[in-house]
Formats: structure tokens, sequence, C-alpha cells
């Protein structure tokens, strides 16, 4: 009977706690206010069991509950997990959280949350290289597939879709290292159809600007890139059907096709035996014989590409690759270019034999072995046609063009003529931009080697010689020989004509004109003989920033330059620079001037100041400041006509002024002295570069003046003004 009241009070007391807190509390004295059942483990090992109901039992109590039981928590036995219900069906914790019961669903996962058209997901947003999802059949006798996919609906049994477009990146991939081999060789991937209509594989690029293929195969191995069977004996359809509704190639290959039969179109060639080509229509939308065919290639696609190649690879083969025999009254080759576009060629050949020599193989090589036939002809028939009937061009150092003559009669080694009265081009125009001559002629008679005349009444060249490569440094012509006579000579017959002799033009960096000698004769001899003429032997004349004349001598000995009157020496210039002047020198200046460092900055100085000597630094000038200073040296000279320094011709002089110490200066005075007259002596005053009046000291009836003072003398009056230039007769005494 006590222990029924013991009882009945503790349970008594713990209704009255679950009344006062709103929490119950089982092993625990303080329920947590916030929970309404805080369960303690008493000695911290043991949990908390909640109810356990199978699937069936958990399925049947979901016909009970409504959306207000939302919460409602139970583990199902059979699946060994905690269900919770969400308002409308139970959901296990995995898929409250958006997922699955993966053993690790959702490594470096960031988001997992499932979409409307998932049944399960698995999402990756990390910068880290990681697979979403790793299948491994690790059993080297399981026959059955790592990953199966079943698809009975209407939809694709597995889509991939690649958005990155990082190079590498493949929507499927599959790769084997099985050495298997044979018909049963496994693959990296494998598509087959059991069906009556559908593809074991299709593959399809979907994008119209993609310009990539739709199937891309490459193998690195022996094998062939990509094979196609037809293992039906039956089936009388092709083993590969290409259709291209583009205007590019139906079929392209860039490797070997195997001799085999080819089917021309409509009534071309049919039924045609591929003897070693590549492939005999490659392009080709059009094969169609003309009354004139026997045999027809024909391309009408915009890419570019050849319409017929014939090659030769056997080095020791000594036939043509091509053999044309014509019989008839015809031409064994006719070419035609009906296009416009720059560079096309009837007929192009060329050649990368290095051989040399007589025999070397050349680009185009004509050959005629009959008495009435030319072996080479080229011509323009058209009027207007403004172009060479021969163009001839090289790369090489040898001669663009070379015409030799072996026979024994007197036929020119070449021989180009224009009837043309109006015709304007030149009859042998010649260009080269290599370091060989445009032009080389050569004669053991006495005959010219290289003749030009020209007869037509219109402006003409008799010769025209021109570089146009203004990186060139070679001359546009050379003349050269080893005989007596000139290496150039060149004659004006017509007295009435006003235009120079020779004329030389030249953009480039080198001279217009350039002679030299190797010998002992002139480098350049300019003479006019004519007593009446009163034109200059040489004009030197430049609207450049370079000399007129530029005269150097490198010899051991001799002079920079003479100059003569009546074949005798009046003036000189030697090696050293030194002029002799047998009728003295004249100039427009009227002083002396020396070449002087200033104090401070040229900018502060201007002719007519008077300068001192400074005593801050050696050989350096200064502006006067004081009166009758003993240190007067000079003025700064307006137009010094001798200038005198220490310094070379090649260093500067510009931070240097000209002081003049003797000649007349114009020189700035002031009337610190009074007025300046016409013959007064004149001496440093206190304006800063100005000289003022003298003023002697009378000793015993004798004018003394400040000794080692005197600028010199005025040639000039000088008053009404504070100060002003006069000319000075400079003489520092």
């Amino acid at each position: 009977m006590k222990v029924g009241k013991v009882l009945l009070v503790l349970l008594f007391a713990a209704i009255t706690s679950y009344a006062q807190n709103k929490s119950l509390g089982v092993g625990t004295p303080t329920p947590n206010a916030n929970a309404a059942l805080h369960v303690e483990s008493p000695t911290n090992n043991q949990g908390f069991i909640m109810p356990r109901l199978t699937t069936v039992q958990r399925n049947g109590l979901s016909t009970l509950l409504t959306a207000t039981d939302n919460g409602l928590m139970l583990y199902d036995t059979n699946l060994k997990t905690i269900f919770i219900w969400d308002g409308t069906a139970w959901k296990n914790t995995a898929e409250v959280a958006g997922g699955s019961r993966l053993s690790y669903p959702y490594k470096d996962s960031v988001t997992t949350a499932l979409t409307g058209n998932d049944v399960f997901a698995l999402k990756y947003n990390n910068a880290a290289n990681k697979r979403v999802l790793r299948v491994e059949s690790l059993s080297a006798t399981n026959g059955s597939s790592a990953v199966s996919v079943q698809q009975n609906g209407t939809g694709i049994g597995i889509f991939s879709r690649v958005d990155n477009p990082a190079a590498g990146t493949s929507a499927v991939y599959g790769t084997t290292n099985s050495n298997l081999g044979g018909a049963v060789a496994p693959v990296g991937v494998y598509g087959e159809s059991t069906g009556t209509g559908s593809l074991a594989a299709s593959f399809r690029v979907n994008n119209a600007a993609n310009n990539f293929p739709a199937v891309y195969a490459e193998t690195n191995g022996i094998g062939s890139a990509a094979r196609l069977v037809s293992l039906n004996a039956a089936s009388t359809a092709p083993a590969l059907v290409v259709v291209n509704a583009g205007t590019g190639s139906a079929i392209q290959t860039t490797g070997k096709i195997q001799a085999g039969e080819f089917i021309g179109n409509g009534s071309g060639l049919t039924n045609v035996k591929s003897i070693g080509l590549s492939y005999p229509f490659k392009d080709s939308v059009s094969t169609t014989l003309t009354g004139n065919d026997v045999f027809a290639l024909k391309y009408n696609n915009a890419a570019n590409k050849r319409v017929l190649r014939v090659e030769s690879l056997s080095p020791t083969n000594g036939s043509s690759a091509v053999s044309v025999l014509q019989n008839g009254t015809g031409i064994g080759i006719f070419s035609r270019i009906d296009n416009a576009a720059a560079g096309t060629s009837a007929i192009y050949g060329t050649t990368n034999s290095n051989l040399g020599g007589a025999l070397a193989p050349v680009g185009v090589y004509g050959e005629s072995t009959g008495t009435g036939s030319t072996a080479g002809s080229f011509r323009i028939t058209n009027a207007a046609n403004t172009f060479s009937a021969l163009y001839s061009e090289t790369n090489g150092t040898g001669p663009t063009f070379t015409a030799r003559q072996i026979g024994a009669g007197n036929a020119s080694a070449g021989s180009f003529r224009v009837t043309g009265a109006t015709n304007t081009g030149a009859a042998i125009y010649s260009q080269t931009d290599g370091t060989g001559a445009a032009i080389q002629g050569q004669t053991s008679t006495g005959f010219t080697a290289v003749y030009g005349r020209r007869e037509g009444a219109t402006n003409g060249n008799a010769g025209f010689f021109e570089i146009a490569d203004a990186g060139n440094a070679s001359p546009a012509l050379q003349s050269r020989t080893v005989g007596t006579g000139s290496a150039a000579f060149f004659e004006n017959l017509n007295a009435a004509g006003t235009g120079p002799n020779v004329q030389s033009s030249t953009n480039s960096p080198g001279g217009a004109f350039r002679g030299t000698s190797t010998g002992l004769g002139y480098g350049g001899w300019f003479e006019i003989t004519n007593s009446g003429n009163g034109q200059n032997a040489l004009l030197a004349e430049t609207s450049g920033t370079g000399s007129s004349i530029f005269a150097n001598h490198t010899g051991a000995v001799g002079n920079i330059a003479i100059f003569q009157s009546a074949s005798i020496n009046v003036a000189r210039i030697d090696k050293k620079g030194q002029g002799f002047f047998n009728g003295g020198t004249q100039n427009s200046g009227a002083d002396v001037a020396e070449m002087f460092d200033v104090e401070g900055s040229k900018s502060q100085y201007e002719p007519g100041d008077v300068l001192v000597i400074s005593e801050a630094n050696d050989r350096t000038v200064e502006k006067s400041s004081a009166p009758a200073s003993t240190k007067v040296v000079g003025v700064y000279a307006t137009k010094p006509g001798v200038v005198l320094t220490e310094k070379s011709i090649e260093e500067s002089l510009d931070q240097l002024v000209p002081m003049g110490v003797i000649g007349v200066i114009p020189t700035k005075v002031c009337l610190e002295n009074g007025p300046i007259k016409r013959g007064d002596l004149l001496v440093t005053s206190s304006k800063q570069g100005h000289a003022m009046k003298a003023i002697p000291v009378n000793v015993g009836g004798v004018l003394i003046y400040p000794t080692g003072a005197i600028l010199g003398k005025a040639l000039e009056n000088f008053d009404g003004q504070e100060s002003g230039l006069i000319k000075v007769l400079v003489n520092v005494k």
C-alpha cells in the first residue's frame, strides 16, 4: 500500500511538470522547453526506437493519412530506412534531401535537387576533375553489360549532351584495351539493331553552320580508319551510300583508295576501271561526253581542286608522265583560260630537280626535230592586250632569259621586234629581282654586244633599265670594260636638244650616279669642250637633308680636292682639311670669333652681349656686370666671318657661343658715362652685358685710360636712348 502511494505521487508530479513546462521529459527532470518530448539516456549508451512498420503496414497506413499528418515519422523494417510523411506520400531521408539511397551519391556535389523530368539524378558542379558516375564490372567472367538501359517508350535510350566548348570534349566516348582481335573483337562503341526498321547507329550534325563531319574515324594502328561490310549475300544495296545536298565533296580523301570499279554520271563514262587513280570523278558534278570528246573529266565546284592529276613516282622512269601524240592537223595540247582571275595560266610547268648542267629538267620544254616548225611559239592575237607575248621570271641567281645560237649560220641568238607604229611597249623588257643581270650581252666580234635603237617619232627610249625593288643595292645598269676604251659612252647628236647627255635618278638610299675606277683612270670625268657653252660641267643639287657634294679621300696620300684655272692650281684642300688659296679668301662676316662655353644656359645670351672671363670655371665666359672690368674678352658675335674652335668638325657646338675677339661687331651700349661719339674708347658698364664710354684720368696733362679694360672703338654715335646696338671695332687692350 505504501509503494502504490509513492508511484501515485511520482505520476502526479510528472503530470504537474508537464503541465507547467508543456514538455514531456524521459530520463531528465528538466526537459527542453522548446521540445514536446525530450528523451535522455541516463547511462549514455542507449538509443531511441521509433514506431517500426513493415512496408505493407506503412503503405496501409498512408490510406489513413492526410496533409494534416505532415511530418509523421516511422522506420520501415523491410527497407531499413526512416520515412517521413510529406502530406501526400512517404519520403525516405535521401529523397527528402533530393537524392537516392546510394553509398555515396553526391560526392563533391553542390546541388542535387531533382527536376520535374528526373526520376533519379546525379549532379556535380565543382571545379575539380571528378567522374559524376562510375560503374565497374570487375569480374573477368561476367558476360553481362556493366550498364544496361532499356527504353520501351518513344524517347532515346541514352541521351548525352556536351555544352562545354573545350577542346576534346565528347558527348559519348568509348574505349577498349582488349587485344582479342578477330570478328568478335571488343570495340570502343558498339551499336546493334535487331529490328527491321531501325539503324545500328546514326550520327547527325544538326547545326547548319557546323563544318565538322558527322562521323570522324581515326586510327594510329595499321588497320583501316573505317571499314564498311555488307554481309547479306542477297542484298543489292551498296555497303556505303553517300548523299550530299551541299556544294562540297560527296567523298573526299587525302590518302589512297584501292583500284576498283566506278560508275560515271548519265551518258558519260560507265563501268570504267580505275587504273591506280585515286578517284576519277572527285567532286565532279558533270561528266557527260560532248560530240568532240572521247574521254572527259569535268569539274564545276567552287573549291580549289585539280580536275586531273597524273604522277610518275619512280625516279628511274625515263618516260613522260603524260604523252600526247597528234597525227592530225589539230594541236597536240590545247589549253584555254576563260577566267579573268589573277594568276591563272593556260599552261604551267614546274620542276624541283637539282641536276644542273645542259641536261637540267625545265618547267616547260619545247623541241622541234623538223625543218619547218618552231620549238616554241608565243603569240598574242588581241590588239588591245598590253601584256607580253612571253614573260620570263626567276627567283634564282641565273639569268631570267637565255638565248643561245649554236648553229653555223648567221642567225641571231634572239630576235625581238615591234612592228606596230603606235605600240608604246618595249621590244625587249627585262627585269630581275635577283643578283644576276636582267640583260647580259657578250660578243667576240667587232659588233656591239647589246644594241638598242629607237626610230619612232614619238617619245621612246633606245634602252631602258629599271630596278623596281627599293631594297636592291645593285646598279640598274652596270658597264665594264677591260680594254682601252670607255666602259660607257653616251652621245647626243641633236644640237637642238636641251636635255642632259646623261641623266640618272634614284629613290633608293644609294647614289643617283656613281663612278668607280679600279685602274689608273678617273672615277668620273665631266668636260665641256664647247667654248661658247655657259653651262656647268658639273651641277650638284639636292632637295634632301644631305650634302650637295660629298668628297671622301681614303688613300694614303693626296688631296681631298684641287681646283684649277687654265690648268694651274688656284685652290687646294689637303687630307688634313687645311685649305690653300692663291688669291686669298673672302667671306660675308666682319669679325673673327672663337667658340666658348658660357655660365648658365645658352638661351640666356644673345648677340651683342659684352662678355667677360668667368671666375667659376675654366675657359668659360659670362655677361659683364661691373664697370671698366679688366676681365673683358669680347662680344657675342652676330655674324662672324671666321670661327675658331679647339673642337673637331665632328663635335657639336650647339651649347657654345661665338665670341668675337677682333673685327666689327654689333655691340650693346648704354649712356652710363654719357653719349658715345665715333672714335670713343669703350669699357664695360654696370649694366649687365653692356659697354659704355671710357672716361680717362688727367695725370699731368696726359689722359690715361684704364689698362686692360678697353673693349674697342665706337664706329657709330649713340645718344638719346638708355641702351642700344652700335657697330664697334673690337680690339681688347
